[in-house]
């Protein structure tokens, strides 16, 4: 259960948004506490739609089963082959327990053909009641209390206490199509690699809050398009992940004159060297997120400023190959100059722990 006197407000909030950290600087475990809340607050008939790529906490498994015996309507889909195996096998065993067919594991089919199918890579966290509403963002469950495996969490990093965000929604538009979308990969069970030519698959959802954008999709490139233009734009970017084409976008944007301010994740597997490298001579600002006690930086947005236009970047895509291309994920592209502001509060924050130079 959230400790005592819990505090679930938010850090920003706006029209049909609220955005919430985790990180160093927070409660540890905050993210999944606030989850956990809203688990428990489902009454008998309300409805709840979970996907993620990391699913371990098996106290959320265990709350999600106490609202399924209280007859919530719960339905659960994880991937079922993540890059670290066995990350996800002790919570899925006690979710099949405790909400039997509401739990479905996407698996890819074998090699070749399965590394064309990607994974599922999306956070969507979704409540009906007392009011509808999404969670979306970088953040998974992937951590334990106790933590039976600290092995698995030294490789795919702590999330309950590195840097992470989730944004929910209450706009109804965009509640409506986010559980809509869930629904539909929940009841296929499984990867659909026609999926990406579908017209619902390559439909913004557009609201007050932004657009939202499903991927796979036939034109995935939503963030680097926006860095085509004119020499004075600006872009700060918290990217975990990020190779290929993306750093190239980027490299250009630098090139061109924009200025580009980046924080990324402090390993070469997800952030190369030479792309660090292709980037400082190109004239971009880049620093890896490090720490003494290994906290991640997890976080995934991109903000980027034309004058007074401002436009946020955020949700679970990575800037790679897998999950520009293969992989299903969500992305939010927001004008709320609110949403974009606390972005580019917590960069600095975030800026400030690497040692980066202010602007």
């Amino acid at each position: 259960m959230p400790p005592e006197n819990f505090n679930l407000s938010p850090d920003a909030e706006g029209d049909g948004w609220a955005l919430y950290f985790g990180g160093p600087d927070m409660a540890p475990r905050r993210l999944r506490d606030i989850l956990e809340a809203y688990v428990g607050s489902q009454p008998a008939g309300a409805a709840i739609d979970w996907l993620a790529y990391y699913f371990r906490d098996r106290a959320l498994a265990r709350a999600l089963g106490a609202a399924t015996a209280r007859g919530v309507v719960v339905r659960v889909l994880i991937e079922g082959r993540p890059r670290r195996r066995d990350a996800n096998e002790a919570a899925a065993r006690l979710l099949a327990e405790e909400i039997g067919e509401g739990l479905r594991r996407r698996a890819g089919a074998g090699a070749p053909i399965g590394a064309l199918r990607g994974r599922l890579h999306a956070k969507l966290y979704a409540f009906s009641h007392p009011r509808p509403c999404v969670f979306i963002g970088s953040f998974n469950p992937s951590g334990d209390a106790p933590e039976a495996r600290p092995d698995i969490v030294d490789e795919i990093g702590d999330q309950d206490r590195g840097h992470n965000l989730l944004l929910r929604i209450d706009e109804p538009a965009l509640v409506e199509g986010l559980v809509r979308h869930a629904r539909a990969l929940w009841a296929e069970g499984g990867a659909r690699p026609l999926r990406r030519f579908s017209p619902e698959q390559n439909a913004p959802l557009r609201g007050r809050v932004g657009d939202i954008y499903f991927y796979p999709r036939l034109r995935p490139g939503v963030a680097g398009k926006a860095l085509a233009g004119d020499a004075a734009a600006e872009a700060w970017g918290a990217i975990s992940h990020m190779k290929g084409g993306f750093a190239r976008r980027l490299e250009a944007f630098a090139r061109a004159g924009g200025r580009a301010r980046l924080l990324v994740h402090d390993t070469e597997r997800r952030v190369p060297a030479a792309s660090i490298e292709r980037l400082r001579k190109a004239g971009a600002e880049i620093a890896r997120y490090a720490r003494a006690d290994r906290l991640p930086m997890h976080a995934k947005f991109l903000l980027i400023r034309r004058g007074p236009e401002k436009t946020a970047f955020l949700g679970s895509l990575n800037y790679n190959r897998n999950s520009l291309w293969l992989n299903d994920e969500i992305l939010l592209a927001s004008r709320d100059p609110r949403l974009f502001d606390a972005l580019a509060a917590r960069f600095e924050a975030m800026a400030g722990e690497a040692a980066m130079p202010a602007p």
